[in-house]
């Protein structure tokens, strides 16, 4: 049953109950497709083909008990963009409502960049692909973890082709994706030891995202552009990509999994900020000598992608 979490207590109650990670993302998505259709049934039947989809750790099914919002709409009718627009809005503050910060980037079907026909997708996906610009790089990956949450699926499928067709035209622009996830947070020190925060809110607690997360999505991702790889979660892109690339992959599905495991574990978050960082004082010694593992074969794996790339 999905809980319509009108309250924050409620949200709390709806999310801790989950006994995994996949779990608590499969309730995710219940209960936005439950927001998704709240908001048809607001502002009446939708009056053309399209989807709503996620993307970020949404996409990649790899949230945690909080998430800001990383959404986006296709539909196939330029005509109808004042409802599509009206629909986003009405979205993206309903999604507020029940608890998912707005996007500090924008990415939301509140967003015209966001919130478009298959035209004009076409239109700036072309434009993302030729530019030099960090910016429109990072929008082209947050692009390709979009999956499909309502609606047509096969509209963003057929884009992200478009995406496929322009790399396999154009192999260089992997370099100019590899440049894009050059740099990440160091975590462990010269002699192995855990580098958490030294000051602020935040003393004491190793973030998680800069350090482990990025690397580890950032370069399976951009091996999954390169073979067309169309799953978003990590963890399935790993399983495909295993057989073609086993020596470079070696053990990253494991200690990937281990990461998610670890997160949800010892997570206590009271707001979305609070997601990905880890008391390092709470961890059990043998959950510091994997976390140091995982923290190692992240750097490992970084250093081997941007070898192969650039």
């Amino acid at each position: 049953m999905v809980v319509k979490c009108t309250n924050e207590q409620q949200r709390q109650q709806y999310f801790a109950a989950c006994p995994s990670v996949s779990a608590l993302n499969e309730r995710h998505d219940a209960l936005m497709q439950t927001l998704i259709a709240d908001t048809l049934t607001q502002l009446g039947q939708a009056p053309c083909r399209f989807t709503v989809f996620i993307t970020g750790s949404g996409g990649r099914k790899e949230q945690g008990f909080w998430s800001d919002q990383d959404h986006g709409l296709i539909y196939t009718n330029e005509a109808y963009t004042d409802y599509f627009m009206a629909f986003g809005q009405a979205l993206s503050h309903r999604l507020a409502a029940a608890g998912y910060a707005y996007c500090d980037g924008g990415i939301m079907t509140s967003n015209p960049q966001w919130n478009g026909s298959v035209d004009m997708w076409q239109r700036q996906l072309n434009q993302w692909l030729q530019a030099a610009a960090w910016s429109e790089i990072r929008y082209t990956q947050i692009f390709y973890d979009a999956r499909s949450l309502f609606g047509d699926d096969l509209l963003l499928l057929e884009l992200k082709r478009q995406i496929d067709g322009y790399i396999s035209q154009y192999p260089q622009l992997l370099k100019r994706f590899s440049t894009n996830i050059m740099h990440f947070k160091r975590a462990l020190g010269p002699f192995g030891q855990l580098l958490p925060e030294r000051y602020g809110e935040y003393q004491r607690k190793l973030d998680l995202k800069y350090s482990a997360f990025l690397p580890y999505i950032n370069c399976v991702r951009l091996l999954a552009l390169e073979h067309h790889v169309h799953a978003t979660s990590t963890q399935e892109r790993i399983a495909i990509l295993a057989p073609q690339q086993r020596i470079l992959l070696e053990d990253v599905g494991y200690y990937f999994e281990a990461l998610l495991s670890l997160r949800f574990r010892y997570q206590q978050p009271k707001k979305y900020q609070d997601t990905y960082y880890i008391s390092l004082n709470e961890l059990s010694t043998a959950d510091r000598r994997l976390l140091k593992k995982i923290l190692q074969r992240a750097k490992q794996l970084h250093e081997a992608v941007m070898a192969r790339y650039t």
